[in-house]
């Protein structure tokens, strides 16, 4: 069973380009558009609230454009994956520049049959686009069982989308996610000197370790990893240590300990006493492992909790279970954190 618990619960706004911070982890705004399509018997129109209980995955797209076209057969596989189990949602936010068949028509060249509308621009109001923060092109909105705009961003390749979908879909499993992680200055800080800040990046994660933990050993370097790998998209890893030996153990020791588990780029912190992590396991009921991983988003909230004590790759099969956990996490980030740009910078 995947132990790793994913955020369906509350969000507040995470680190998406720019132009989506204003929607995301809100509820999902009214879609202003008309002339409804493939609808239940009975219904005129749709609107978010409709949807509670599914993932939902709505495609922001323009007629008279053939990157749209791409990603509407895109999206048609996506529908045919999933069926009903996932809500489907286009959505026409541009007028086309020359005529076109009626939209059931034009959705029916690409097998796309979803519930879809149009929507007309109004000088002086907001539109589709605006609210929720959506650029030009394909735009991809996922919004979760509970209503809460989890991305908004251009639509990505097959293989990004089903793993954003799949994150979205597995249940919440642990009571911290979506609760406040709290002041970070309860930690001892080793580097930087200072307490890091939530804000000062997209989404920060926190792995618990110590010495002569063989947990420890195998799962900080996969983590490090990931952070290596989303670091310019806007992810901060956090090592913070625990002393779990009756000895004192020197700063000195505990650097050199994180540096041969490949955490030495990243920032490093020792919870004195287990001041923090004592009543995390408590309100998360973690009683499996002291090594548990939270991460947490700009405003502080939590996302996204691992119960320990393992998380990494392998292929061995006793540790199937861990490296399912860290290609979760894999996917969730990838999903959550915004694309790069071609330098390598987040958007």
């Amino acid at each position: 069973m995947l132990r790793t618990a994913l955020v369906t619960g509350l969000l507040t706004a995470l680190a998406l380009p720019a132009y989506a911070d204003p929607v995301i982890g809100k509820e999902a705004p009214a879609w202003s558009a008309v002339g409804w399509v493939n609808l239940q018997r009975g219904r005129s129109s749709l609107q978010p609230t409709d949807l509670r209980g599914r993932v939902v995955y709505v495609v922001l797209y323009a007629p008279d454009d053939a990157a749209n076209a791409r990603a509407l057969r895109a999206v048609a596989r996506l529908r045919s994956r999933y069926g009903r189990t996932v809500a489907f949602v286009a959505l026409q936010t541009d007028a086309p520049s020359k005529p076109r068949p009626t939209q059931l028509a034009y959705l029916a060249q690409y097998q796309l049959r979803v519930p879809a509308a149009t929507e007309w621009p109004i000088a002086g109001r907001p539109t589709i686009r605006d609210r929720y923060g959506a650029g030009t092109g394909p735009w991809a909105v996922l919004i979760d069982a509970r209503g809460i705009v989890r991305a908004s961003r251009p639509v990505r390749p097959a293989g990004d989308e089903v793993r954003a979908i799949e994150a979205l879909r597995a249940p919440p499993s642990n009571p911290l996610v979506g609760t406040a992680f709290g002041s970070l200055s309860g930690l001892r800080w080793l580097q930087p000197s200072r307490p890091v800040a939530f804000a000062e990046s997209g989404l920060t994660l926190l792995r618990w370790w110590t010495t002569n933990c063989p947990h420890c050993t195998a799962s900080v370097p996969s983590l490090s990893g990931l952070a290596n790998k989303y670091a310019a998209r806007g992810l901060r890893f956090v090592g913070v240590y625990h002393r779990k030996s009756a000895f004192r153990v020197s700063d000195a020791s505990i650097r050199s300990a994180f540096q041969r588990l490949g955490g030495a780029p990243h920032a490093l912190a020792v919870d004195e006493g287990w001041r923090m992590l004592r009543p995390f396991m408590q309100r998360g009921r973690l009683r499996q492992a002291t090594s548990i991983s939270i991460l947490v988003d700009q405003q502080g909230v939590i996302q996204w909790v691992h119960p320990g004590p393992r998380i990494h790759t392998s292929r061995a099969t006793r540790y199937a279970g861990p490296a399912r956990d860290l290609a979760a996490l894999d996917a969730f980030l990838n999903t959550r954190l915004p694309a790069a740009s071609a330098t390598g910078s987040a958007r």
